[in-house]
């Protein structure tokens, strides 16, 4: 059995595991009944925030009290470390299995206006294979993401934007996804995530076409006093670069249920990585993944399975990356 699917059926037996939890009043948007959920891979280089499915774009109206919960099974096979010009300088072999549980819950105090909302998202990385370290790592929570979405001015077009701090509060071992996030940190995180999400319907000649583009701008707001590959083994006080993250999916519908289609994602530093003040050289990341994706939706419920493949690396690990997303929509 070659590495490829020794991935898909591991990320197929995390999904066999997968619980989430559901009650009576369950919401339904009709605008996105077997709409599509969208994930990525790498929302925030250099924050830890390898784990942040998004929601494609949020649709305006959701009631007060709404939550919206996931959880999710990702399995990453890691390949060698890519350095300033792209080439692969390292191996870097093995594999890591993590479940997550996320959910965006939105507060009973909502403006009357239905574009905008206020809510609070947040989701625990849980490391569960192959690694030194296990269990879960950090706790995200953004106490206040402001939301503006529009999903009925324009019938061709849904479109949301973000906006919400990040804090990453220490739970359990050292945890780092990525090179450039290091490894050994435990201390809190602060971050700045903001960004939009569209989604594009019934484009070009076939009908049920879907395109949903998404951008997402980080900005690292607290140096880590961590192990880096810039710092050799000495710990240092080491601030990520800002981050821009630019995602796509293209799909159509299977049937009633199921869409099908592929992810293209590319990511970039936007400001260089910085040492005790000073800025790296040749330091810069960026990355582009593509891959397939199948989604299942019925109702307030989706199962959404994604796999994406590293095909250009930059100063960061190349990877194979499975998810199996599980999403509820309730009151």
């Amino acid at each position: 059995m070659n590495g490829r699917w020794k991935l898909v059926g591991a990320g197929l037996a995390m999904a066999l595991c997968l619980a989430v939890a559901t009650t009576a009043g369950a919401y339904t948007n009709s605008n996105k009944t077997a709409g599509f959920i969208g994930g990525e891979e790498s929302v925030g280089f250099g924050t830890y925030f390898d784990f942040e499915p998004t929601l494609g774009a949020i649709p305006e109206g959701i009631p007060a009290n709404t939550l919206i919960g996931s959880y999710f099974a990702v399995y990453v096979q890691q390949n060698g470390l890519h350095g300033p010009s792209g080439g692969s300088i390292s191996p870097a072999g093995g594999a890591v299995g993590a479940f997550v549980p996320w959910g965006l819950w939105f507060y009973p105090w909502q403006p009357a206006d239905p574009h905008w909302r206020f809510a609070n998202q947040f989701f625990m990385p849980t490391v569960a294979t192959n690694s030194p370290v296990s269990g879960p790592q950090l706790l995200w929570d953004a106490p206040l993401a402001v939301i503006y979405a529009n999903s009925s001015d324009v019938p061709w077009m849904n479109f949301s934007v973000y906006s919400a701090p990040y804090i990453g509060a220490p739970v359990g071992g050292a945890f780092g996804w990525t090179t450039n996030n290091g490894i050994g940190f435990t201390g809190w995180q602060f971050t700045w995530i903001e960004g939009a999400d569209f989604d594009l319907k019934d484009m070009g000649p076939f009908s049920g076409l879907e395109w949903a583009p998404d951008f997402y701008y980080t900005h690292q707001i607290n140096s880590l006093n961590i192990v880096t590959p810039f710092s050799g083994a000495s710990a240092a006080a080491y601030m990520p670069g800002d981050s821009l993250v630019w995602g796509n999916v293209f799909s159509i519908p299977l049937g009633k249920l199921f869409r099908v289609g592929a992810d293209i994602n590319w990511a970039t530093s936007t400001t260089a990585p910085t040492i005790g003040g000073s800025s790296v050289k040749n330091a810069g990341i960026s990355m582009v993944s593509v891959g397939p994706v199948l989604q299942y939706s019925n109702g307030p419920f989706t199962v959404l399975a994604e796999m994406a493949r590293d095909v250009h690396d930059v100063n960061t690990v190349a990877h194979n990356v499975f998810f199996v997303y599980a999403y509820y929509a309730y009151l």
